[in-house]
């Protein structure tokens, strides 16, 4: 769909360093760009409208021991699809771009949206769902990394019960459920803040009781409870965060990729984890954060 004068462009991460406390890092750099109130209530209604109207197919987070992107599975008569972030991604900038939400059960019928950047062989064989690929380069050329409030892939759920399931698609593609965060393959950090416990029930909490609107912070509440999650019963302790964009870390991601291509790297990383190990890797330089690596943060 071509873009519109009514339709936001996703932005770049506007900082080049950032070292203070993470509640204000998110109040003044991630809130403001997170879809506006219309478009998440919009996209939110529909697809729980498609999840309380008996779906006969659910697309979920790949998760054990269901290995197969894009296979159908059936377990205890219940369909589902197995998706990496592709989808969680799709819906989420469709939904921040302005664009009106669709019928999810179209959508679903007419497998509208990706569910992985590529298949393997053996998933492209089997592969029900054929919808591959990313739609929305501006949000990685922007540097950003897509995170998850509540994990997507939680273990010990199991894995057949519908409401399970539904869980698992709700927590996938609601827009409530995902912020942007600087990239680790872009910026040097001690860890991965976006995966941080005390980091995301701090944004829980944000969005749960002090930033946006009355209705958006209720919006939020109700998915939580749906997407049966936990809210902090009082407010979180702020923690000091600290990132740094550094070249190196792509150039050594790149160079990873290159090296697993040409089949000379076995047991090459292929999570983020790779990404934190590489912006720990020894440099002249590498020294803790001081305030004048992070006075653009005060502009």
């Amino acid at each position: 769909m071509a873009t519109t004068s009514s339709q936001r462009t996703h932005p770049p991460v506007p900082i080049d360093s950032y070292r203070g406390s993470f509640r204000e890092f998110f109040s003044r750099y991630i809130f403001p760009i997170l879809p506006s109130d219309q478009s998440i209530r919009n996209w939110q209604s529909s697809l729980t409208t498609y999840l309380n109207d008996s779906p006969n197919l659910f697309v979920v987070r790949k998760h054990l021991p269901f290995g197969l992107r894009g296979f159908r599975y059936s377990e205890n008569g219940h369909a589902f699809v197995c998706s990496v972030n592709e989808a969680a991604l799709w819906t989420y900038m469709e939904c921040y771009s302005g664009r009106p939400s669709a019928d999810f059960k179209r959508l679903i019928h007419e497998q509208a949206f990706p569910i992985a950047f590529c298949y393997r062989t053996e998933e492209k064989k089997a592969a029900f769902w054929q919808n591959t690929g990313r739609r929305h380069d501006q949000f990685a050329a922007g540097k950003w990394k897509h995170a998850h409030i509540l994990p997507c892939a939680p273990p010990g759920t199991g894995h057949s019960d519908r409401i399970t399931l539904r869980t698992r698609m709700l927590r996938l593609l609601s827009p409530l459920n995902h912020f942007p965060f600087p990239s680790p393959r872009h910026f040097r950090m001690q860890m991965a803040w976006e995966e941080n416990g005390d980091v995301l029930d701090i944004v829980t909490y944000i969005l749960a009781h002090e930033l946006g609107s009355e209705p958006r912070r209720r919006a939020f509440q109700e998915f939580v409870q749906a997407a049966s999650g936990t809210i902090p019963p009082s407010r979180p302790r702020d923690i000091e965060i600290s990132l740094r964009r550094d070249p190196a870390i792509a150039k050594g991601f790149l160079n990873l990729v290159r090296v697993k291509e040409k089949g000379d790297l076995v047991n090459a990383p292929s999570t983020d984890d790779s990404f934190y190990s590489l912006a720990r890797v020894s440099k002249a330089d590498d020294s803790p954060l001081t305030n004048s690596d992070a006075d653009s943060n005060l502009g």
